[in-house]
């Protein structure tokens, strides 16, 4: 775990430039790379205090995790493999997708975040897509369709 803004990030959301703007393209729209740190930074904060994002996954891995012996039991039934490494397998396998899991359900709230903080700093872009609005006669997105203000 990395410590950035005094939060606590997983390796895979250190706020560096390069791996930002792939992974969040809209954050291309604002100038420098500052910017793109200081909106990232903010719309992590904002949805990693929210209760109703982790709560769940961490109700979900005490579920998976009390489940591990049952699932070891039936393996151990169907193949030879000794207990302790059929149950760290399992174990490794359930905790592997639920972080997979909790990673891309997370990325869509703080994409979400992203759009709502560049709105807020004066940069239109498409809640739905994160398209640059800037100049659109139209209310509408371009790419989408969706209406935007």
């Amino acid at each position: 775990m990395l410590r950035q803004a005094g939060l606590l990030i997983p390796p895979w959301w250190a706020a560096d430039t390069v791996s930002l703007s792939q992974r969040f393209p809209e954050l291309n729209q604002l100038e420098t790379k500052e910017e793109r740190q200081a909106v990232f930074k903010a719309a992590l904060k904002k949805v990693s205090t929210r209760p109703r994002y982790w709560l769940p996954m961490i109700l979900v891995s005490m579920t998976a995790a009390a489940f591990v012996p049952t699932i070891s039991l039936l393996i151990g039934r169907i193949f030879s493999v000794p207990p302790r490494l059929r149950e760290s397998m399992i174990f490794g396998l359930v905790m592997g997708s639920l972080l997979a899991g909790w990673r891309l359900a997370f990325r869509g709230s703080i994409q979400k975040q992203i759009r709502v903080e560049m709105i807020a700093r004066g940069i239109p872009v498409c809640m739905g897509c994160g398209y640059d609005l800037r100049g659109q006669v139209e209310p509408r997105c371009p790419e989408c369709g969706r209406p935007f203000s």
